[in-house]
């Protein structure tokens, strides 16, 4: 197959979750997603895991500030239907229709060579969000350094 290149498995990306022991890792996280949420969380990673450049900054963020050195997966799955009553109500308040519901799985690079490891997930209700999950997943990158026995392979997509 002259002229066609070739990708080898260690140009892809692999994913590690944090997951001490088992408990209250990012597994309990996605294990408790709508099956609709899980499937676009599959379907971001898959799609990252075979980017082999730069990721696409609709999925993917490098993060500042007090988020710092982190960066974040980003998941928009499109919300049911608003009853009439729920539409009225926040067209009433003013609020704009944003038909997406909105959520992050924070993480960072590492620790081996091309392997991110998840740390933290939520839902992104508003920015402010962002301080406790965070907060959290600094922390649990510190003890992924430290002992790398805490991020193991991820048991999906």
């Amino acid at each position: 197959m002259a002229g066609r290149p070739v990708q080898k498995s260690n140009d892809l990306w692999r994913f590690k979750c944090y997951d001490p022991g088992g408990q209250g890792g990012i597994h309990d996280w996605y294990d408790n997603l709508p099956e609709d949420v899980q499937a676009e969380v599959d379907a971001a990673l898959e799609t990252l895991g075979n980017t082999r450049g730069e990721w696409p900054t609709v999925l993917h963020e490098r993060l500042r500030g007090a988020c710092y050195p982190l960066a974040e997966i980003k998941i928009e799955v499109d919300q049911d239907d608003l009853d009439d009553e729920a539409r009225d109500i926040r067209e009433g308040a003013g609020e704009s229709e944003d038909r997406k519901n909105h959520y992050r799985i924070l993480g960072f690079e590492g620790p081996g060579r091309r392997e991110f490891t998840l740390l933290c997930g939520f839902k992104k209700e508003n920015n402010s969000d962002y301080g406790p999950a965070c907060r959290s997943a600094k922390q649990r990158r510190e003890g992924v350094i430290k002992d790398g026995q805490r991020a193991r392979p991820c048991n999906f997509p």
